[in-house]
């Protein structure tokens, strides 16, 4: 964990239990060893096992949009942006970029959520930021204690991912290859419980263009915490 940053690492020890602690010290090794060369195959498998819609099951060209439009493009074309940065691009150079969409992504999936809870009323108050998505799905019950405790810790992190440019890797302020898989993996894990109800309303919704995509429809695994 030398080159994670300290809020990122305070995300692998307090929301990642033993299994995926594992899969993040070989990545850090993986991106420390093969440099430019690395492979994200083993956090793709684990993405799958994770089940619903990730990054696993995205095409990794944003050129190649199975998206015709509608809330589904909104809710989910983040997810091809963080895999190519990770992927078709040099997560070396890209961290910071992977971890912006991740966010964002993140925020969709709570305004979605939010709009789902509240109805047509949720319309007028939609716009809000992350921080204040979170306190509204908070008092809703629709997250719990350990998930809005987390949420701190990620709205820091994507707030600065938004707004510190740094092209100098070896500042602290810099965001390492490490950092934006941490962050990935548990912003997963807070939308698939924030998504859990609705999964088969959105997979009705994909219709045919379901065909593009390769989803793991097994149990799906929300937001497990250390166990």
């Amino acid at each position: 964990m030398e080159e994670m940053q300290a809020l990122n690492r305070m995300l692998y020890l307090d929301y990642l239990n033993e299994e995926e602690k594992a899969l993040i010290d070989a990545l850090e090794e993986e991106f420390k060893n093969r440099g430019a060369d690395y492979t994200l195959a083993a956090l793709w498998n684990y993405d799958s096992f994770l089940g619903g819609i990730g990054c696993y099951s995205m095409p990794a060209d944003p050129k190649k949009n199975p998206f015709s439009g509608g809330y589904l493009r909104y809710l989910f074309r983040p997810l091809q942006y963080v895999r190519c940065s990770m992927e078709i691009l040099d997560l070396n150079y890209t961290a910071r970029d992977a971890i912006r969409d991740t966010g964002l992504y993140l925020e969709f999936v709570m305004k979605f959520s939010l709009k789902k809870r509240r109805g047509i009323l949720s319309i007028v108050n939609n716009n809000g930021t992350l921080g204040k998505l979170s306190h509204k799905l908070y008092n809703l019950k629709s997250i719990s204690d350990d998930q809005f405790e987390c949420m701190k810790s990620i709205i820091k992190i994507y707030n600065k991912s938004k707004h510190e440019i740094n092209s100098d890797v070896n500042r602290s302020m810099s965001f390492a290859p490490i950092d934006a898989v941490v962050f990935y993996l548990v912003a997963r894990k807070v939308t698939m419980d924030l998504l859990m109800p609705y999964y088969d309303e959105i997979y009705q919704n994909f219709g045919d263009r379901l065909q593009y995509f390769h989803i793991n429809y097994g149990f799906i695994r929300g937001f497990g915490f250390v166990e």
